[in-house]
């Protein structure tokens, strides 16, 4: 079994990528890793956020 390793995404190119993805990323010394669900999430939270802003 041969491995290789997989070539490293420079920051300048992984910030243009996340502009167009509909899926966020993060980035891991050189290394692009999917976040899935995280667009929920935060979603969640900044309603969550409003919410609690609108009761004070």
């Amino acid at each position: 079994m041969v491995f290789t390793e997989k070539p490293k995404i420079s920051v300048e190119d992984y910030l243009q990528s996340e502009l167009l993805s509909d899926v966020k990323h993060e980035y891991v010394g050189g290394e692009v890793y999917a976040m899935v669900g995280v667009k929920d999430f935060v979603i969640d939270n900044v309603l969550e956020l409003c919410a609690l802003l609108r009761v004070r």
